[in-house]
């Protein structure tokens, strides 16, 4: 009676240890699985917050890029010789004339004010995507670096920019500026 009780032990036993081991390969499929799928959403989540980016840029930023007029701006800013040899000079007598130009009472001063920190502002909105590295930061730069390109290149806008990080805090679109520059200095190594 004890080597039938013995007997069953063992048979237990071996399929108490074969559950278990049974139980562990499924466990192992279920997270190779869980893996697969949490892989699968991060991409449709990078995919998605790509698109947000790009809705952002398309609908909002792009748009108040083109309604910017730069004709009186560019009439305060056209004596400055910007080869002089001292950019020192050249960056006070920047900084002065936009801080005059922004202080003007005109209308026209008021509303391209409103336009530019507008610009920034949205532009400061879209670099929590590039920063937090929530999107496809290729995909993205490559639809939008020409236009912020276009626009930090504008004699004058980035000691504007400047300007209103020093006196706001808010230098959030430098993270912009920076990762469209780099991407098109890359760019242009490439196609060298």
């Amino acid at each position: 009676m004890q080597s039938d009780f013995q007997m069953f032990l063992l048979i237990a036993q071996f399929f108490s240890a074969l559950a278990t081991i049974i139980g562990i390969i499924i466990a192992l499929q279920q997270f190779r699985t869980t893996n697969k799928n949490r892989s699968a959403d991060l991409i449709n989540k990078q995919f998605d917050y790509t698109s947000y980016a790009l809705d952002l840029f398309f609908d909002q930023i792009q748009p108040s890029l083109r309604n910017i007029d730069f004709n009186a701006f560019d009439t305060n800013l056209k004596n400055i010789s910007y080869t002089n040899d001292d950019s020192k000079i050249v960056t006070e007598i920047l900084t002065k004339r936009i801080t005059n130009f922004f202080l003007d009472d005109s209308d026209y001063s008021q509303v391209f004010a409103s336009e530019i920190t507008r610009v920034l502002l949205l532009i400061s909105r879209l670099s929590g995507f590039i920063h937090y590295k929530k999107t496809n930061e290729l995909q993205l730069l490559s639809v939008i670096s020409y236009d912020i390109s276009r626009f930090t290149n504008h004699p004058g806008i980035l000691q504007y920019t400047q300007l209103m990080s020093s006196q706001t805090g808010n230098n959030n679109f430098e993270i912009v500026f920076k990762t469209t520059d780099a991407y098109l200095k890359s760019r242009r190594l490439q196609n060298d």
